[in-house]
């Protein structure tokens, strides 16, 4: 079954002291490309996170908000600078001795009072538990995704499945009149063969074959239309194809519009460059489905 690759899920869950809800959004795109948004002291997370999301989603623009409320996941931690502490001490002696003043000991608090020894910081708590919750709430928002996504899937299939049926129709038209082409110009170069040589009593057969031949050959698309025939049959087997098949859509798609681009340019038929821009208009629109596929 197709997959779009456009879609929104969300998953929410608490195991007590926090409660993390994430949500995702996904839209069409060439490669998988994934953005995080959230805490900064979740960012450890992102690389298990996006292995998470490989394993489910093949391609597309995907966006993932965080959300945690609860507990702090911080806390305080006090470090001394014993470095900037050794120097201060050496300065107090230095001028101890320089102006013969009493060194005897220091206070708790003269050290206390001294700018940056202490250096208060906030570091992350570490939580497998939290980890584990974050990569839950992930998986759950990415099934609901996936949901949408086929959802979204079989509205593709339906409408694909409809234009390639008109394409396939205006293809067999062109095929069926293809005959008549070569027919309708042997008609008028023989009648204008015969108004030429009316004088002479009779037109010359063998340049009148000739002439067809050439012509016959110049506007032959059946090499064109037996290719284009083969990917319509074979995007048709996509359609019903469990596996990602975007791309190769696309690339068929491209493949029909260099098809049919020959055949406008070699067929000398006024209805066959109607049928031809007829076709023209189908592969547009299955083109502009195809990009939101999987």
């Amino acid at each position: 079954m197709l997959k779009s690759m456009t879609g929104y899920g969300r998953a929410s869950q608490s195991n007590g002291s926090h409660t993390v809800s994430i949500e995702i959004r996904t839209v069409n795109h060439r490669y998988l490309d994934t953005t995080f948004h959230g805490p900064r002291h979740l960012l450890y997370l992102e690389d298990a996170m996006k292995k998470v999301i490989q394993s489910t989603l093949q391609r597309g623009m995907v966006t993932v908000q965080l959300t945690l409320s609860g507990e702090r996941l911080t806390q305080k931690e006090v470090r001394v600078n014993w470095e900037l502490l050794d120097q201060y001490i050496a300065g107090f002696k230095q001028i101890s001795e320089r102006y013969h003043l009493s060194s005897d000991g220091y206070s708790i608090g003269d050290i206390v009072d001294l700018e940056n020894v202490f250096e208060v910081s906030s570091v992350p708590k570490e939580s497998v538990v939290l980890d584990d919750l974050v990569l839950s709430v992930l998986e759950n928002a990415l099934y609901t995704i996936q949901d949408m996504h086929l959802q979204e899937g079989r509205h593709l299939y339906e409408d694909l499945s409809q234009r390639l049926i008109e394409l396939d129709q205006s293809v067999s038209d062109i095929r069926q009149h293809t005959p008549s082409v070569v027919n309708d110009y042997r008609k008028r170069l023989s009648q204008r063969m015969a108004e030429f040589l009316a004088e002479a009593g009779s037109v010359d057969q063998e340049r009148l074959l000739n002439e067809v031949a050439f012509f016959s050959d110049k506007v032959n698309i059946d090499e064109e239309l037996t290719r284009l025939t083969s990917h319509i049959r074979k995007f048709q087997v996509f359609l019903d194809d469990d596996s990602p098949v975007g791309r190769k859509m696309d690339f068929l798609t491209q493949e029909m519009n260099r098809e049919i681009n020959t055949i406008g340019s070699k067929a000398n038929d006024i209805h066959i460059a109607q049928k031809v821009v007829e076709v023209k208009s189908h592969l547009e629109k299955i083109r502009e489905q195809v990009q939101n596929i999987e």
